[in-house]
């Protein structure tokens, strides 16, 4: 049923395809590479084929740190942020109560909810 069976009857002398099929490096480039692929799962196995262990276990792994910090600033975002909402306990026996937005800049800036997707 087959071009291999027509061939070996000598139907056909020989068979050649009509399109070769992709390149590892063409699989990576369409379907991993683009901005547009961000959301889909990493071809680690792909990867690993083109670049190496060590290359893939880094895509893995920032792959999974990523995911993970997206899920933890969704989960952080949910709290309270007024000014006043952390009290901090006093430093020494004497010493009082105190904000902690007093002290930190980047309880200020709301663009700090998203450092961990960006500091591997």
């Amino acid at each position: 049923v087959g071009i291999d069976r027509l061939i070996s009857e000598e139907v056909f002398t020989a068979a050649y395809p009509l399109h070769e099929s992709l390149e590892l490096r063409q699989i990576l480039h369409e379907y991993w590479s683009k901005w547009s692929c961000w959301r889909r799962y990493q071809p680690l196995y792909h990867i690993r084929a083109y670049f190496g262990e060590k290359i893939a276990l880094y895509f893995a792994w920032i792959g999974n740190y990523i995911g993970r910090a997206v899920v933890l600033q969704q989960e952080g975002s949910g709290f309270d942020s007024r000014e006043d909402a952390f009290i901090m306990c006093p430093l020494c026996d004497i010493c009082s109560t105190w904000n902690y937005s007093s002290i930190c800049i980047t309880y200020k800036v709301p663009v700090s909810h998203f450092i961990p997707l960006f500091s591997a």
